[in-house]
């Protein structure tokens, strides 16, 4: 008897910390989001996925207690969660009619290694692109020596930041920032019809940090070299639907939403929910096709971009005279 009582307890207390569960990520998405750092923990904890499989909780646990009305509203909320989750989580746009006759870029955050070097290396090797950007790309001067080993055929960058670009187009310009809560390493990529930017993004995974005045810093300074073909990618860690995104609303078009198919969110591997690494563009480049693959050798999942600039265009004076800046 005091069994079943503490079972009815429990599951009454599990049903009612599920209804208000998805009722505070509601209401937190439906106002300030990630506006102050204080809601911004239980925002990001609170992605579509989470807060449908909530209202699939506290549904089922109303209905078994024959709570009509509270089943209703919960069934109702449970409609409304999957729609978010599938709009915020699946794309499928129309592929582009031209073929890949750009640049194939592929981005990655691998883990500093945690998962296998020899991994990393082979997933990356299958792919073929002719440029590779990586996040947590390891720390020491062996790792370096092991991924210029890896990819002979790539020039590579050093690895502050532990930020690492590797390319088989030449490398014109090389500049790296640190913003100490986020950081970002450039390269501009000389391309047989003009300069190509390149931009790897590496954020704080702390919630707490002043998201919004660190992209607006970032995309102030990239506002320079506006005038190429740029692609911005990396590990921002931050969801999609933040409300700091508006600074990269303002000048770049998020890739997977113009061109991506397939599953969005990127972290944690084996079951993402998240969304946190991005890819970003200007008008001067086309992205023809963006998707994530999925991976056993890291925590995130890889991105695979086909990129093609717009219209030929020449080197702007500002990279000239910002050399000293980066």
């Amino acid at each position: 008897m005091i069994g079943t009582w503490m079972v009815r307890i429990t599951g009454r207390t599990v049903v009612w910390l599920a209804t208000l569960g998805v009722l505070a990520a509601w209401g937190i998405r439906l106002t300030i989001r990630d506006s102050r750092p204080e809601y911004a923990v239980l925002f990001y904890a609170t992605p579509p996925s989470l807060i449908f499989g909530g209202t699939v909780i506290a549904a089922f646990g109303w209905s078994v207690r024959g709570k009509r009305i509270a089943a209703g509203l919960s069934y109702f909320v449970m409609a409304c969660s999957f729609i978010l989750w599938i709009g915020s989580s699946y794309q499928m746009t129309i592929p582009f009619s031209q073929p890949h006759d750009g640049l194939k870029v592929v981005y990655w955050n691998t883990a500093r290694g945690a998962f296998g070097w020899h991994g990393v290396f082979w997933e990356l090797q299958k792919q073929r692109p002719d440029v590779i950007a990586v996040c947590e790309a390891g720390m020491s001067k062996e790792d370096l020596d092991d991924w210029q080993a890896a990819f002979p055929q790539y020039q590579a960058t050093d690895m502050d930041g532990q930020l690492l670009l590797l390319s088989k187009i030449p490398i014109g310009q090389l500049g790296y920032c640190d913003l100490r809560t986020g950081k970002y390493k450039r390269i501009r990529l000389d391309t047989n019809t003009g300069p190509v930017q390149l931009v790897l993004v590496d954020v704080d995974s702390n919630t707490s940090i002043n998201r919004d005045t660190l992209f607006e810093s970032i995309v102030d300074e990239l506002t320079c070299w506006q005038n190429d073909p740029m692609l911005i990618v990396g590990d921002f860690n931050t969801p999609r639907d933040s409300v700091h995104f508006h600074h990269f609303e303002r000048r770049f078009r998020n890739a997977f939403e113009t061109s991506g198919k397939g599953y969005a969110p990127t972290w944690p591997m084996p079951f993402p929910v998240l969304q946190i690494d991005h890819a970003w563009h200007n008008n001067r480049l086309a992205v023809t096709e963006c998707h994530q693959e999925w991976t056993r050798f890291s925590d995130h999942r890889p991105m695979i971009l086909h990129v093609r600039p717009e219209v030929p265009v020449s080197t702007i004076k500002n990279d000239n005279a910002l050399d000293g800046v980066l």
